[in-house]
């Protein structure tokens, strides 16, 4: 049985906000005219953006940082967001040296799996870096999970490693802690 063209596009969203496993590894230019399209039948099809419209860069891929990465440290900040006055978040620190440990000992995830087994604390370290001659900023969460990112690509990394647990606050929690 075929799919609706109401499904169709919603497969398609789902595929291109990466909830879907891509067909095909790669890098793809998506304007949004080029998803409803795909998902519309040819007597459907309309154009949503004009056909000059900038396009956004989505990156299919995760980026896993090698062990024998060149990682600088260029800049690293504490905030603070909580409004409650909690020690731990005003002790909690980490060094560049830190920092760097936690990048190579990290493995790339998804949103949903720091959304299902990780806390947000209200407590990060944001800064910026330079692996592999690739300038990024970061964020890392208190929970033991951050964000790389620079303005062509995002990812999301957790640290399970056993020799990172006491550089963070908070840990990954099994599905029954909820």
């Amino acid at each position: 049985m075929p799919f609706t063209n109401q499904e169709q596009l919603f497969f398609c969203l789902l595929f291109i906000a990466g909830c879907m496993p891509s067909p095909s590894p790669g890098k793809k230019t998506v304007t949004t005219d080029t998803i409803i399209t795909a998902a519309m039948a040819p007597a459907e099809q309309q154009m949503v953006m004009p056909a000059d419209s900038l396009p956004v860069d989505i990156e299919e891929d995760s980026l896993v940082i090698p062990a024998d990465a060149e990682i600088r440290i260029l800049k690293a900040s504490k905030e603070v967001t909580s409004r409650h006055n909690i020690p731990e978040f005003n002790s909690w620190k980490l060094s560049n040296a830190d920092i760097e440990k936690i990048f190579r000992n990290s493995c790339p995830t998804s949103d949903a799996t720091i959304h299902d087994l990780y806390n947000t604390l209200e407590c990060e370290i944001k800064g910026e870096v330079i692996i592999n001659k690739v300038t990024y900023h970061y964020i890392i969460n208190a929970g033991a999970w951050f964000y790389l990112y620079n303005e062509h690509h995002s990812y999301t990394y957790i640290c399970p490693a056993e020799n990172c647990r006491s550089l963070f606050l908070d840990h990954e929690q099994s599905p029954e802690e909820d």
